[in-house]
């Protein structure tokens, strides 16, 4: 095992790694990723071609995100998040 995941590993708690096992099974699944309040994101749109924040709020298939430069919540559709 990597030296990267063993210290994964020790630092985490319980619930962590359930959150962690379940993101990697969905992966391996070819299911969507699963977006929740508070990930940090980008995103890149005719508006605003750079765009990096918060999510505040997880619709079905939008997110609502804080950009962290001016403050403003975008509603962007999650094929075109990625995640930080």
């Amino acid at each position: 095992m990597s030296g990267v995941l063993e210290e994964l590993i020790e630092s985490a708690n319980k619930a962590q790694l359930v959150h962690l096992q379940a993101q990697i099974e969905r992966r391996l699944d070819g299911m969507p990723e699963v977006w929740t309040v508070g990930d940090e994101v980008r995103w890149s749109g005719k508006k605003n071609p750079n765009g990096r924040g918060e999510i505040t709020k997880v619709n079905r298939t939008k997110c609502l995100v804080k950009d962290e430069n001016t403050g403003v919540i975008w509603t962007i559709p999650m094929s075109m998040l990625v995640r930080i």
